[in-house]
């Protein structure tokens, strides 16, 4: 799968258009004419069509240590970085996002040499071990979990799932700009799910903790992308179109054909 956002030069300076268009691609294609890169590449987000594979799935999650893995979280983290790619033209955005996330400027292909080395754990100021590689993987990492939990809590409400402070009826997670409340509502849900699991022995549905510094980094992303909608042309400002059945989340890439050249693959 792939997003084709045309004309871009990696994490550059100037978005040519709204959104990503999506498409598959097969690991078997590496090797051949055109040099495949799994993740992000000069604008290009390739995924590799093998992740559809519990199977495979479970062994790069094995490999890579992390706590779970989904191709709908792969996405997550992948449309993270195109989103980077709309805000930064934003300067008041990137000066919020380097006083929480670093500087974005820092050598990338060094500090994934550096995490691959010698991988960091998560800590206090991440949300995954991949989160510490670089800003930009801090970043992808960070707001690919904020989409998972906003979809945790919409599609509770969705289903009329009750807890005591949980979703009202007809509340739209989608449509929330308190990121707390959202991130609050989603933990609650999930410990309630993990006992549910627990009687199945089936795994946790959300196994990370959220420090505060991780939930701080949230909030960025709904303040810089509401005002970015208002500042679009009218054309491009469409309605949220219902969505139908919903799916797993789950953060994570995996190295199936090396290193991302910028937009990494690894999300736990």
């Amino acid at each position: 799968m792939c997003a084709d956002v045309s004309g871009l030069g990696g994490f550059c300076t100037v978005v040519t258009v709204s959104r990503p268009t999506c498409r598959m691609g097969a690991e078997k294609t590496v090797a051949g004419e055109a040099n495949l890169t799994v993740g992000c590449a000069d604008g290009l987000i390739t995924f590799s069509v093998s992740e559809g594979s519990g199977a495979v799935l479970a062994k790069r999650q094995e490999e890579l240590g992390e706590l779970y893995r989904t191709m709908t979280g792969h996405v997550r983290h992948e449309v993270a970085h195109f989103l980077f790619l709309r805000l930064s033209q934003n300067p008041q955005f990137l000066n919020d996002f380097r006083a929480l996330f670093g500087d974005e400027q820092t050598d990338y292909a060094a500090a994934l040499d550096t995490h691959y080395n010698s991988p960091k754990p998560a800590g206090p100021h991440h949300i995954t071990s991949y989160a510490t590689a670089h800003p930009h993987e801090d970043w992808a990492e960070t707001i690919a979990h904020l989409l998972h939990l906003v979809d945790l809590i919409d599609s509770a409400a969705a289903a009329q799932l009750s807890l005591p402070e949980g979703p009202a009826p007809g509340y739209d997670a989608y449509a929330d700009p308190d990121t707390e409340t959202v991130v609050s509502m989603a933990v609650d849900v999930s410990l309630a799910v993990k006992h549910a699991n627990r009687a199945r022995d089936l795994p946790e549905v959300y196994p990370f903790v959220l420090p505060d510094r991780v939930r701080a980094k949230h909030a960025v992303c709904p303040t810089h992308h509401a005002a970015d909608r208002i500042d679009q042309p009218p054309s491009l400002q469409k309605k949220r179109r219902g969505r139908g059945k919903k799916e797993g989340g789950g953060t994570g890439g995996g190295r199936t054909a090396g290193r991302s050249r910028c937009g990494g693959m690894h999300a736990s």
